[in-house]
């Protein structure tokens, strides 16, 4: 767990937290967004599927793209395949 500052009072609050407990204001380390691609490759037609957190965000499909609107902080990307193990970043 690291220490930020919030975007609106300024305060040292937890990279994880989901709203400063001293002005309330919501992401108060700001946002960003994870943008996940794929390209067109033999296979194309395997489904794939991105988890976010250990929670499924959606599919990925052949020359496609994913955009998973996020926190910052450290957060656990994996990109499931049913041919192969899980990929992870």
């Amino acid at each position: 767990m690291a220490l930020i500052n919030c975007r609106e009072c300024g305060s040292q609050i937890s990279d994880s937290a989901t709203a400063c407990p001293r002005c309330g204001v919501a992401a108060p380390g700001g946002s960003c967004a994870l943008v996940l691609t794929r390209p067109s490759l033999v296979g194309g037609a395997v489904r794939t599927e991105v988890h976010v957190d250990g929670r499924p965000y959606g599919n990925l499909s052949a020359r496609g793209r994913v955009v998973v609107p996020v926190t910052p902080g450290s957060h656990h990307v994996e990109v499931r395949t049913r041919e192969s193990p899980v990929l992870r970043q």
